[in-house]
């Protein structure tokens, strides 16, 4: 029988393999059973001692050698080294194919999936005798002697240890002293700068109050300002003594914001038209208004278009005129003239004239709106305390423990007033040793807006602190700049602290102020995040706070139109000191403003709603309500100014 057919060869009727027997059923069914298919052989049979195809076609030398990689030689490769397609296909009977061994001959039905590759370990293939894949030899590195020593190096192997120069030792002892004195000189600096912190120790002080709100309002603490004049700020609220603006819920002081128009008869529309609201228990008498906390212009220094404007005009002496609309008074002698409409009161003798457009109340504790004269019923209740004439110091420190209140144009404020001579109601606050308002200065602890962190000028995420004083009486000498008015040449020195995760509102804060003779402090939480930290040395000093303000040599006096010279009003004047005019006692306020005219929320920004130049401010305020009351919180626990604990030091023997 003729040799098999290559698995890789197709038959063909010219093929010299091709099976030349008889081709009956019974002899093909014979050969199913005898012979596996060509593919099914495996490679790893011995190709020793097999007879080659001399001649044959398939013993070109530019065949490809197959050498599947789990084979050590090559299943084509003859006995005597040579290639030949001949060991391909063997005689079924030759004697040498090894099928009797499962090692090497597995067999498998023609339509199942090639067997999985036998579990043996390669090897790569032996290297030819060839002179094509002749392999080059690898060359072997001695590895490099190790350089680490064997044993320590005793001093014979150190010659150089032997003779020391002088030059070595002395620079061995240079380089350790200045170790030592570079050691020194840190701890000296670190000493320096701990003495150098100014620090109220607890022994220094002595209390003078220490108001936890326990119990109710504590009326040997606190008084109650009730009024609706503006606070010399042209502020839009009214500030009550009504237990829904002014109270105590789980020991804590609660300042809450609250709408007039929920209050009075009317409502809302008698708020902005043909409605006349009379103040309880009003405490402004003689005409006379308490000053409101931070102010950059006043509203009765001689300009126009003032909203609910109160004060005391050129001292009591001189001439005045205040042009506008709201309620104005006007307090003193000599000739005084009001032109405007609104509620208005003049005191005082000599040649007065009064005109008005609308109706007038003659009461500051009355407020009467008018949509023609453009007059509004304040349209916010709040409230406002001080400590006057009950809790002072002169020098000391000041902590509050306050939770902020949450909505658009709401102004929180911890501020401090000189006390002054006299605690008589018909003294204006802020009247000091040396004079009214800002001349005996003004300490404002901690200021506040209650607009979300996105207002541009300063949000709920801000909280400021300042110093205000200047060399004129408020109302004596309104100083003309160029087309501007300048209130009594005002200076102002502040500083702030933020935050950039949440807000002041989100929690309670205490706010400081720690003050001597010659330094003063604001902070808040811990020192770290100061606002304001003055050293004072002498008047000479630029700390003096004369020398600090910068005030011009001569100013006009926008009234009388007459240039006066700027003094010093505290070189002389109750010994003035270097601390001067933050030299005497003075006393604390707290209260919650609504908005106003002063500066305080600047124009056109986050969508303000009047200008402080416009004479109707306080009505487009209120005709706006539907806006700015919305972002107030309902939970009072987040609208009203909260007040934990309020405590305050003197410096003992100052």
């Amino acid at each position: 029988m003729a040799s098999p057919r290559p698995f890789f060869l197709t038959a063909s009727s010219s093929d010299d393999h091709s099976s030349q027997e008889d081709d009956s059923p019974r002899q093909r069914n014979y050969k199913r059973r005898r012979e596996p298919p060509p593919s099914s052989f495996t490679f790893p049979y011995n190709s020793d001692n097999r007879k080659s195809l001399d001649g044959s076609p398939f013993d070109s030398p530019r065949l490809p050698s197959p050498n599947p990689p789990f084979l050590s030689e090559s299943p084509y490769k003859s006995f005597n080294g040579s290639f030949s397609l001949s060991n391909l296909h063997r005689s079924p009977t030759d004697p040498q194919l090894p099928r009797n061994s499962s090692a090497t001959t597995i067999f498998r039905s023609p339509f199942l999936s090639p067997a999985s590759r036998p579990s043996t370990i390669w090897s790569p293939p032996p290297v030819s005798a060839s002179a094509s894949v002749v392999a080059l030899p690898l060359t072997q590195k001695k590895p490099l002697q190790s350089t680490r020593l064997k044993s320590k190096l005793t001093k014979e192997d150190k010659p150089w240890l032997t003779k020391k120069r002088r030059c070595e030792t002395g620079s061995w002892w240079v380089t350790f002293l200045a170790i030592i004195l570079g050691i020194l000189a840190a701890a000296a600096l670190c000493f320096q700068g701990w003495q150098s912190i100014d620090i109220l120790q607890d022994s220094q002080l002595c209390i003078v109050m220490d108001d936890d709100f326990s119990g109710s309002l504590d009326s040997t603490n606190w008084s109650l300002d009730i009024e609706l004049g503006g606070f010399g700020n042209g502020e839009f609220e009214m500030t009550t003594d009504s237990p829904s603006n002014v109270y105590i819920s789980n020991g804590q002081l609660y300042i809450m914001p609250t709408l007039t128009s929920d209050t009075i008869d009317g409502g809302y529309g008698a708020v902005m038209n043909n409605g006349s609201y009379q103040l309880p228990d009003c405490t402004t008498q003689g005409g006379v208004v308490d000053q409101g906390a931070w102010v950059q212009r006043r509203q009765n220094d001689g300009t126009t278009g003032n909203s609910n404007s109160t004060g005391t005009t050129d001292g009591g002496y001189g001439n005045s005129t205040t042009n506008g609309s709201g309620n104005s008074t006007t307090t003193g002698s000599g000739n005084s003239t009001t032109t405007g409409s609104g509620n208005s009161t003049t005191t005082g003798s000599s040649n007065s004239t009064t005109t008005s457009n609308s109706t007038t109340s003659t009461n500051p504790c009355t407020a009467i709106s008018n949509a023609q004269s453009g007059t509004v019923i304040n349209p916010v209740m709040s409230g406002r305390l001080n400590t006057r004439g009950k809790r002072t110091i002169k020098y000391g420190r000041v902590e509050v423990r306050a939770k902020l209140p949450q909505g658009d144009w709401l102004w929180p404020a911890i501020w401090m007033l000189p006390q002054g001579n006299s605690t008589s109601s018909n003294t204006s606050q802020g009247t000091g040793v040396y004079g009214a308002w800002p001349v005996s200065g003004e300490i404002d602890i901690m200021e506040a807006r209650g607009n979300l962190p996105s207002y541009p000028a300063q949000g709920s995420n801000y909280v400021r602190s300042s110093l205000n004083y200047g060399p004129f009486a408020g109302g004596t000498t309104p100083i003309s700049s160029g087309t501007s008015t300048i209130a009594n040449l005002l200076k102002s020195i502040y500083g702030w602290v933020s935050t950039k995760r949440g807000n002041f509102a989100d929690g309670f804060h205490v706010y400081a102020f720690e003050w001597t003779g010659g330094w003063m402090r604001f902070y808040t939480d811990d020192r770290l995040q100061a606002m304001i930290n003055l050293k004072i040395s002498s008047k000479s000093a630029d700390s003096y706070f004369f020398n600090t303000g910068g005030f011009p040599g001569v100013a006009m006096n926008a009234s009388s139109g007459k240039e006066v010279v700027v003094e010093d009003p505290w070189s002389t004047a109750f010994g003035g000191s270097a601390a001067a005019p933050f030299d005497q006692d003075f006393y604390l306020v707290i209260d919650l403003a609504v908005g106003g005219t002063s500066g305080w929320f600047p124009d056109s920004v986050g969508g303000k709603p009047w200008y402080d130049g416009s004479a109707t401010a306080m009505r487009d305020f209120a005709a706006a309500q539907d806006t700015w009351s919305a972002t107030w919180p309902s939970s009072a626990d987040d609208r009203a100014f909260r007040i934990d604990y309020v405590k305050m030091w003197q410096l003992c023997g100052a």
